[in-house]
């Protein structure tokens, strides 16, 4: 039996049905936040409320033959105890599937790694989370040493977790879903004439750093020709704040997505974007970036986020906003058709269906 423990329901979904097509009714899914299994009722699932023994213990009751390896999406100090009491009970092998704040959080707070550019959080808040990372370490590293494969897209995350955590883990290609096709043969395409709608970010993340990207941009865009679409539908209420009023005094051409969205109809807004700009320093925003270089726009990524690398590694056309954006034209001039086609192309590939099964047809496989 496979045990998977489930952070939340938003990827839940595509999480299960990836396993119940490979390995169908060979798992238990375990959540450990407030969810509902609405549309999930077919499959084997629990839900786990504290950490008692007898909770724990209720887990190995539901496992009615040995767990063979456990799965953990995100490594929460609930999925650590989990995890590792799992591991002494049935000797069973460890899979992270990996989040990116599980990791990234613990190097910022651990070793400074750099996130955030301007730190607007208040003093308390900023002491609340340091001192609840720190005391979260030592579990982290024990469960980082227990850990054998590293499940996720991005070999460069796995590169940054043993250049500063000990682990014995190695990198398995995951990617949270059934991968991608070429469904389309990209008639359709971004010109000259097109409507420039900047996207910033994906989220009220403080990761997303908004003021350093909005702050160019209204110095490169005095006119303000661009249109701004900045989505703000979860994360944090002060950097909504910070945007709404940075954005109010510069007077800028911005539409602000406060409201959530049904997954279709968000994309559908996202698609007029011709240019997309993210602020973060770490891997973040998947979904978002596989959709904007699908739909031919022009991404901006940090020069230090890795995912700048990848994707140029894969064969795709993607600009650093420290060193490429420097005036109106470099955020105004889409993509030629040749390179909004091509980009497509190497997304596909490098999450491709045909990736996927290969990796998910021998996933358990040492």
């Amino acid at each position: 039996m496979y045990l998977h423990l489930l952070y939340d329901k938003k990827f839940a979904k595509s999480q299960i049905g990836v396993f119940e097509k490979y390995y169908p009714g060979q798992s238990l899914y375990v959540f450990t936040r407030g969810a509902d299994a609405t549309g999930l009722e077919q499959y084997n699932i629990m839900f786990f409320s504290c950490w008692s023994i007898e909770s724990l213990n209720s887990i190995k009751k539901r496992c009615w033959e040995k767990i063979e390896a456990i799965l953990v999406y995100n490594a929460t100090d609930i999925h650590c105890v989990i995890a590792l009491y799992v591991k002494r009970s049935f000797q069973c092998r460890v899979y992270w599937m990996f989040f990116g704040s599980d990791l990234y959080d613990n190097l910022y707070y651990r070793y400074n790694f750099p996130l955030i550019d301007n730190e607007r959080k208040t003093v308390k808040k900023n002491i609340k989370d340091k001192l609840k990372l720190v005391k979260h370490w030592p579990l982290f590293r024990k469960f980082a040493a227990k850990v054998d494969y590293f499940c996720f897209w991005n070999v460069y995350d796995y590169e940054l977790l043993t250049k500063y955590v000990n682990t014995p883990a190695k990198f398995k290609f995951y990617t949270h879903g059934l991968g991608l096709t070429l469904d389309h043969d990209f008639t359709d395409y971004k010109t000259y004439n097109t409507e420039c709608l900047v996207q910033i970010n994906h989220s009220a993340s403080w990761d997303g750093n908004h003021l350093t990207l909005l702050k160019r941009l209204a110095e490169i865009d005095s006119e303000r020709k661009a249109k701004l679409l900045l989505p703000l539908s979860y994360g944090s209420k002060s950097v909504v704040n910070d945007v709404e009023r940075f954005v109010a005094e510069e007077k800028l051409n911005a539409q602000l997505l406060k409201d959530f969205l049904p997954r279709d109809d968000y994309f559908k807004v996202i698609d007029n974007v011709t240019t997309a700009i993210y602020g973060q320093h770490r891997q973040e925003g998947g979904g978002n970036l596989v959709q904007a270089f699908q739909s031919g726009a022009k991404v901006f990524l940090r020069e230090d986020c890795n995912l700048l690398q990848l994707y140029r590694d894969w064969g795709l056309k993607v600009y650093s906003f420290e060193k490429d954006l420097k005036s109106l034209d470099d955020l105004i001039t889409p993509l030629s058709r040749e390179d909004q086609e091509n980009n497509y192309i190497k997304i596909v590939e490098g999450l491709s269906r045909d990736k996927v099964d290969e990796s998910m047809r021998f996933f358990f496989e040492e």
